[in-house]
């Protein structure tokens, strides 16, 4: 999808994703990818009440996901 500014921004949508981590790159990615989901979609919502909340074993400062729907 392009926005109004030209950016672009790849939409996924599957009724059923698989969130195995069956590999070494997978048990990265997939950690990382549902914890800067969950900040953007339910963080706004339902704040973590200890702001020094880590979700996940590492802390994650930088999220590659924008929200582009509200």
């Amino acid at each position: 999808m392009i926005d109004q500014d030209f950016g672009v921004n790849l939409i996924e949508i599957n009724t059923n994703p698989c969130l195995e981590t069956t590999c070494p790159i997978l048990s990265k990615i997939i950690p990382r990818m549902l914890d800067n989901a969950f900040k953007i979609a339910i963080d706004p919502i339902f704040p973590p009440a200890d702001l020094n909340f880590k979700r996940g074993s590492k802390s994650i400062s930088i999220n590659l996901f924008r929200l582009v729907f509200d």
